[in-house]
Protein backbone atom coordinates (compact mmCIF):
# COMPACT_ATOMS: atom_id res chain seq x y z
CA UNK A 1 0.00 0.00 0.00
CA UNK A 2 2.81 2.71 0.80
CA UNK A 3 5.66 2.97 -1.65
CA UNK A 4 8.85 4.43 -0.86
CA UNK A 5 8.95 3.80 2.57
CA UNK A 6 12.63 5.32 3.37
CA UNK A 7 11.42 8.78 1.34
CA UNK A 8 9.55 11.31 3.16
CA UNK A 9 6.09 12.24 1.44
CA UNK A 10 5.15 15.29 -0.93
CA UNK A 11 1.91 16.67 0.53
CA UNK A 12 0.12 18.47 -1.45
CA UNK A 13 0.13 22.21 -0.12
CA UNK A 14 -3.33 22.45 0.67
CA UNK A 15 -6.41 19.60 0.80
CA UNK A 16 -9.12 21.48 -0.23
CA UNK A 17 -10.69 20.32 3.12
CA UNK A 18 -8.39 22.68 4.76
CA UNK A 19 -9.72 25.61 3.17
CA UNK A 20 -12.33 26.02 5.85
CA UNK A 21 -9.66 26.18 8.33
CA UNK A 22 -6.43 28.57 9.08
CA UNK A 23 -3.18 27.22 9.24
CA UNK A 24 -1.43 28.13 12.43
CA UNK A 25 1.71 29.52 10.57
CA UNK A 26 -0.31 31.94 8.91
CA UNK A 27 -1.85 33.26 12.54
CA UNK A 28 -0.78 36.04 14.43
CA UNK A 29 1.03 35.76 17.69
CA UNK A 30 -1.73 37.11 19.69
CA UNK A 31 -4.10 34.61 18.06
CA UNK A 32 -5.52 31.95 21.08
CA UNK A 33 -4.46 29.15 18.66
CA UNK A 34 -0.70 30.60 18.28
CA UNK A 35 -0.98 31.23 22.40
CA UNK A 36 -2.13 27.52 22.52
CA UNK A 37 0.97 25.72 20.60
CA UNK A 38 3.25 27.98 22.53
CA UNK A 39 1.92 27.19 25.87
CA UNK A 40 1.72 23.71 25.24
CA UNK A 41 5.47 23.73 23.73
CA UNK A 42 4.69 22.12 19.78
CA UNK A 43 7.63 22.27 18.38
CA UNK A 44 7.86 24.56 15.30
CA UNK A 45 8.31 22.10 12.33
CA UNK A 46 4.88 20.86 13.13
CA UNK A 47 2.78 24.24 12.94
CA UNK A 48 2.47 23.88 9.07
CA UNK A 49 0.35 20.44 10.29
CA UNK A 50 -1.86 22.37 12.64
CA UNK A 51 -4.80 24.78 11.72
CA UNK A 52 -7.49 26.52 13.70
CA UNK A 53 -11.41 26.57 13.14
CA UNK A 54 -13.50 29.67 14.84
CA UNK A 55 -16.78 26.57 14.18
CA UNK A 56 -15.16 23.13 14.91
CA UNK A 57 -19.07 22.23 14.81
CA UNK A 58 -19.52 23.28 11.33
CA UNK A 59 -16.36 21.97 9.87
CA UNK A 60 -17.06 18.33 11.60
CA UNK A 61 -20.04 18.36 9.13
CA UNK A 62 -17.92 19.09 6.06
CA UNK A 63 -15.72 16.42 7.26
CA UNK A 64 -18.86 13.83 7.86
CA UNK A 65 -22.02 15.11 6.83
CA UNK A 66 -23.49 12.17 8.70
CA UNK A 67 -22.40 12.63 11.90
CA UNK A 68 -24.46 12.59 14.85
CA UNK A 69 -21.88 14.41 17.46
CA UNK A 70 -23.66 17.35 18.70
CA UNK A 71 -20.86 20.04 18.74
CA UNK A 72 -21.62 23.86 18.97
CA UNK A 73 -19.91 26.99 17.15
CA UNK A 74 -16.56 26.86 19.39
CA UNK A 75 -12.56 27.28 18.73
CA UNK A 76 -10.37 24.61 18.32
CA UNK A 77 -7.53 23.21 17.40
CA UNK A 78 -7.61 21.52 14.61
CA UNK A 79 -4.85 18.10 14.22
CA UNK A 80 -5.33 17.08 10.59
CA UNK A 81 -4.84 13.13 10.08
CA UNK A 82 -2.94 12.74 6.44
CA UNK A 83 -2.76 9.70 4.19
CA UNK A 84 0.47 9.12 2.30
CA UNK A 85 -0.81 11.56 -0.16
CA UNK A 86 -1.40 13.83 1.88
CA UNK A 87 -5.26 13.87 2.16
CA UNK A 88 -7.17 14.25 4.99
CA UNK A 89 -9.09 11.51 6.37
CA UNK A 90 -9.50 12.34 9.68
CA UNK A 91 -9.24 15.43 12.25
CA UNK A 92 -9.03 15.55 15.80
CA UNK A 93 -10.66 18.96 17.32
CA UNK A 94 -9.18 20.05 20.54
CA UNK A 95 -10.07 22.35 22.74
CA UNK A 96 -8.25 25.56 23.83
CA UNK A 97 -10.45 27.11 25.95
CA UNK A 98 -7.86 28.34 28.30
CA UNK A 99 -10.60 29.68 31.00
CA UNK A 100 -12.01 25.81 31.06
CA UNK A 101 -8.97 24.59 30.63
CA UNK A 102 -9.38 22.03 33.18
CA UNK A 103 -13.35 21.59 33.59
CA UNK A 104 -13.66 18.66 31.43
CA UNK A 105 -17.63 18.01 32.12
CA UNK A 106 -18.74 20.76 30.03
CA UNK A 107 -16.42 20.73 26.99
CA UNK A 108 -14.60 17.51 25.51
CA UNK A 109 -11.13 18.13 25.26
CA UNK A 110 -10.70 15.90 22.08
CA UNK A 111 -13.14 15.08 19.13
CA UNK A 112 -12.77 13.23 16.60
CA UNK A 113 -14.31 13.02 13.36
CA UNK A 114 -13.66 10.40 10.49
CA UNK A 115 -13.82 12.14 6.53
CA UNK A 116 -12.21 8.65 5.02
CA UNK A 117 -14.97 5.82 6.52
CA UNK A 118 -12.75 2.97 4.85
CA UNK A 119 -10.65 3.14 7.80
CA UNK A 120 -11.17 1.34 10.61
CA UNK A 121 -8.22 1.91 13.04
CA UNK A 122 -7.05 5.67 12.84
CA UNK A 123 -2.69 6.34 13.34
CA UNK A 124 -1.89 9.91 13.39
CA UNK A 125 1.47 10.09 12.04
CA UNK A 126 1.41 7.47 9.76
CA UNK A 127 2.40 9.49 6.53
CA UNK A 128 5.43 10.53 8.00
CA UNK A 129 6.71 7.21 9.99
CA UNK A 130 9.62 5.24 8.56
CA UNK A 131 9.09 1.64 9.12
CA UNK A 132 12.43 0.86 8.48
CA UNK A 133 13.47 2.46 12.12
CA UNK A 134 12.25 1.91 15.56
CA UNK A 135 8.27 3.45 15.70
CA UNK A 136 7.38 5.44 19.09
CA UNK A 137 3.72 4.83 19.52
CA UNK A 138 2.00 7.22 21.95
CA UNK A 139 -1.51 7.78 22.99
CA UNK A 140 -2.01 10.99 21.59
CA UNK A 141 -1.18 13.54 18.40
CA UNK A 142 0.43 16.04 20.01
CA UNK A 143 2.07 13.54 21.98
CA UNK A 144 3.90 12.28 19.02
CA UNK A 145 5.22 15.79 17.80
CA UNK A 146 8.06 15.55 20.48
CA UNK A 147 9.43 12.14 19.27
CA UNK A 148 11.13 10.90 16.04
CA UNK A 149 9.37 8.50 13.98
CA UNK A 150 6.64 8.38 16.48
CA UNK A 151 2.68 7.54 15.65
CA UNK A 152 -0.49 8.18 18.23
CA UNK A 153 -3.21 5.50 18.13
CA UNK A 154 -6.17 6.53 18.69
CA UNK A 155 -8.54 4.08 20.36
CA UNK A 156 -7.49 0.37 22.53
CA UNK A 157 -8.09 -1.45 19.79
CA UNK A 158 -5.22 -0.46 18.45
CA UNK A 159 -3.25 -2.45 20.31
CA UNK A 160 -3.73 -5.55 19.00
CA UNK A 161 -4.40 -4.34 15.19
CA UNK A 162 -1.57 -3.08 13.94
CA UNK A 163 -1.16 -1.32 10.44
CA UNK A 164 0.34 -3.74 7.88
CA UNK A 165 2.83 -0.84 7.48
CA UNK A 166 4.45 -1.77 10.74
CA UNK A 167 4.13 -5.34 10.66
CA UNK A 168 7.54 -5.97 10.82
CA UNK A 169 8.73 -2.82 12.50
CA UNK A 170 10.40 -2.93 16.05
CA UNK A 171 7.94 -0.60 18.01
CA UNK A 172 8.39 1.03 21.51
CA UNK A 173 4.73 1.65 23.12
CA UNK A 174 4.87 4.53 25.45
CA UNK A 175 1.62 5.21 27.48
CA UNK A 176 1.04 8.07 30.13
CA UNK A 177 2.92 8.12 33.50
CA UNK A 178 -0.41 7.31 35.56
CA UNK A 179 0.20 4.34 37.64
CA UNK A 180 -3.58 4.71 39.11
CA UNK A 181 -5.38 4.74 36.09
CA UNK A 182 -6.81 1.08 35.96
CA UNK A 183 -7.36 1.79 32.38
CA UNK A 184 -3.76 2.53 31.51
CA UNK A 185 -2.33 -0.54 34.33
CA UNK A 186 -4.35 -2.33 31.57
CA UNK A 187 -3.23 -1.41 28.10
CA UNK A 188 0.39 -2.02 29.37
CA UNK A 189 -0.22 -5.13 30.93
CA UNK A 190 -2.03 -6.76 27.80
CA UNK A 191 0.96 -5.03 25.71
CA UNK A 192 3.78 -6.80 27.67
CA UNK A 193 1.74 -10.29 27.82
CA UNK A 194 1.36 -10.03 23.72
CA UNK A 195 5.42 -9.18 23.87
CA UNK A 196 5.33 -5.89 22.87
CA UNK A 197 8.28 -3.69 24.36
CA UNK A 198 7.03 -0.56 26.71
CA UNK A 199 8.54 2.26 28.19
CA UNK A 200 7.70 2.05 31.86
CA UNK A 201 8.39 5.87 33.23
CA UNK A 202 11.00 5.80 36.12
CA UNK A 203 10.36 6.54 40.20
CA UNK A 204 11.93 10.46 39.37
CA UNK A 205 9.33 11.21 36.39
CA UNK A 206 6.18 12.92 37.75
CA UNK A 207 4.45 14.30 34.78
CA UNK A 208 2.00 12.48 33.46
CA UNK A 209 2.60 12.60 29.83
CA UNK A 210 5.12 13.53 26.95
CA UNK A 211 4.03 17.36 26.79
CA UNK A 212 4.31 17.83 30.15
CA UNK A 213 7.75 16.66 30.35
CA UNK A 214 8.98 19.01 27.32
CA UNK A 215 8.09 21.72 29.45
CA UNK A 216 11.59 20.54 31.46
CA UNK A 217 13.42 18.43 29.26
CA UNK A 218 14.77 18.53 25.75
CA UNK A 219 13.16 16.40 22.87
CA UNK A 220 16.32 14.63 22.69
CA UNK A 221 16.54 13.70 26.31
CA UNK A 222 12.80 12.35 26.83
CA UNK A 223 13.37 10.27 24.18
CA UNK A 224 16.80 8.87 25.45
CA UNK A 225 15.10 8.46 28.66
CA UNK A 226 12.46 6.52 26.76
CA UNK A 227 14.67 4.01 25.48
CA UNK A 228 16.46 3.59 28.62
CA UNK A 229 13.47 2.34 30.37
CA UNK A 230 11.85 0.34 27.61
CA UNK A 231 11.55 -3.15 28.35
CA UNK A 232 9.50 -6.43 27.29
CA UNK A 233 8.95 -9.99 28.56
CA UNK A 234 10.19 -10.62 32.25
CA UNK A 235 11.57 -7.70 33.17
CA UNK A 236 8.64 -5.63 31.62
CA UNK A 237 6.51 -7.19 33.88
CA UNK A 238 8.75 -6.47 37.05
CA UNK A 239 9.22 -3.24 36.49
CA UNK A 240 5.45 -2.70 35.55
CA UNK A 241 4.59 -4.16 39.20
CA UNK A 242 7.39 -1.43 40.89
CA UNK A 243 5.87 1.13 38.81
CA UNK A 244 2.13 0.60 39.92
CA UNK A 245 3.44 1.25 43.49
CA UNK A 246 4.44 4.26 43.00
Amino acid sequence: MFKNLGKKPEFKTKDKILNHVECIIDLPETHNAVKFVNMRAIPKQHWRYLYYSSDFGSFMKILDPGTNQMVGKEERLVIPFFNKDGDVVAAQGRSINFKDESNARYTAKYITVKHDKSIDRLWYGMWRANPAKRIYVVEGPIDSMFLQNSVAMVGAGALEILPKRFKDSSMTFVLDNEPRNPQICLYIEKLINMGKQVCIWPEQVAEKDINDLAYRMSTRKIQKMIDENTFSGLEAKLRFKEWKKV
